[in-house]
């Protein structure tokens, strides 16, 4: 029979082999926290860049775009200009742009109320959308006047075909909700085509403001 020391020791033995189980189990049950806690902490992080990444998309979706009618705003124009100037001249082909002014909007805005201009401008911004080819660009460059850019053109005399299309929608007049009459608008219509009307973006509009000083049509 063991002595008294062998049962002291081998129970001192068990001892420790016990406490350090127990130490381990409850090393394990913390790592597990652990885990579950950074696993956690990771979803959050992904959570926020993705509401992070979403939250950029808007703000340049709304740098670009116009609140009121959605349309593209003047600098991205001016871009898809540049673009369209760029691959123009390398592979020696036409691309033509429209300017729309809307005539005496100011005063029919102060007689009716912006709501009711606001109102004019998303009818005239669907219009023209609807008059667009998938590789066409449609975009408010001020208040009252709108711009497309037609990068693919057969000819210069396509312009003038898509430029009284244009006309030819806007010129239909426009129902307002809660307003018995409906609007006949003033536009100004303006085409012109690259290169020769001009060869870059201030001579090209120059010379499409020309034409728009002559060209003020009123729906009939």
């Amino acid at each position: 029979m063991p002595d008294t020391i062998e049962i002291e020791v081998l129970v001192a033995f068990l001892t420790i082999v016990a406490v350090a189980g127990f130490a381990v189990m409850r090393m394990r049950v913390r790592l597990a926290a652990m885990a579950d806690r950074l696993a956690e902490a990771q979803l959050a992080l992904q959570g926020a860049n993705n509401r992070l990444e979403q939250a950029r998309s808007r703000v340049a979706l709304l740098s670009n775009t116009d609140p009121v009618t959605g349309l593209l705003v003047r600098h991205v124009i001016v871009e898809r200009f540049q673009l369209s100037l760029a691959l123009s001249h390398a592979q020696h082909t036409v691309f033509g742009v429209v300017l729309i002014q809307l005539a005496d909007f100011e005063d029919l805005a102060d007689l009716h109320g912006r709501m009711v201009a606001d109102t004019l401008l998303t009818v005239v911004a669907e219009r023209l959308q609807a008059a667009t080819s998938e590789t066409d660009t449609v975009g408010r460059v001020r208040d009252h006047e709108f711009a497309m850019l037609v990068p693919i053109l057969n000819s210069e005399a396509q312009m003038t075909a898509i430029a009284d299309n244009l006309r030819e929608r806007l010129l239909v007049p426009i129902g307002v909700p809660g307003l018995k009459d409906q609007f006949r608008l003033t536009i100004h219509v303006g085409s012109g085509t690259y290169p020769r009307d001009g060869d870059n973006w201030p001579s090209l509009l120059k010379r499409i403001d020309e034409r728009l000083r002559t060209s003020r049509i009123t729906a009939g």
